[in-house]
């Protein structure tokens, strides 16, 4: 089987700028998890690397972006680095993909107890990561609230949860986060609100709801 991480119609762009972000996560932490383990750790017989360069900037596509969001989670539960990514070439091995974190069929798999996360299958325990912090079930529950799946594979991001319109949908604007149904930046929304615009001026003037414009603003609001 072989995949290809390269520009790709429909499989989404993103700079670290923008995963940072999307994810609510410092540059600095996206830019040495994507250089040490994606391109240094996990690259190899799927993937030759996980990154590209567009525009003097590196870049990844939706499924590493889906893939870091766990990865970084576990981390912040203390699970160390190292059994994340033993943990992760043996999901790769074993399901045959490279995007392992991006799957359903491994999601499904994810239980949690204390400061423990591991993986089943036919009720036993097939990986079994241990943190330092409490990994609540929030964690799990995080994959099926804020991302939908199609064919076993991620398909879209919902970075607020799915009752709030935001999307991260790789076929659209290039999977940089829009107002859900349209093509409109949420950006667009916010610079317009922060030059002193009303709310139900901007909803009447992009053909949205005060809820869609009001989600536009929480997303740029809590990543400013």
């Amino acid at each position: 089987m072989g995949f290809q991480t390269k520009v790709e119609v429909g499989k989404g762009i993103y700079t670290i700028s923008e995963i940072s972000l999307i994810l609510r996560v410092p540059y600095n932490k996206v830019h040495r998890y994507i250089s040490q383990y994606w391109d240094g750790k996990f690259s190899g017989e799927y993937v030759k690397n996980y990154s590209w360069v567009t525009d003097k900037s590196r870049a990844v596509n939706f499924y590493t972006l889906i893939e870091l969001d766990t990865f970084i989670k576990l981390t912040d539960a203390g699970v160390p680095t190292k059994k994340l990514i033993n943990a992760h070439n043996l999901l790769v091995q074993k399901f045959s993909h490279p995007y392992p974190l991006a799957l359903k069929s491994v999601m499904e798999r994810v239980k949690s107890a204390g400061k423990r996360v591991f993986f089943e299958e036919n009720n036993e325990t097939i990986i079994s990561l241990d943190g330092t912090n409490q990994i609540t079930s929030n964690f799990i529950t995080h994959f099926y609230e804020k991302i939908d799946f199609v064919d076993d594979i991620a398909e879209k991001l919902w970075p607020l949860g799915k009752d709030k319109d935001i999307v991260c949908d790789p076929t659209r604007q290039f999977g940089y986060p829009t107002i859900a149904g349209t093509r409109i930046y949420p950006d667009t929304i916010y610079d317009l609100y922060k030059n002193g615009e009303k709310k139900k001026f901007i909803a009447d003037s992009y053909e949205l709801t005060i809820q869609q414009v009001e989600n536009a603003i929480k997303f740029c609001s809590q990543a400013a």
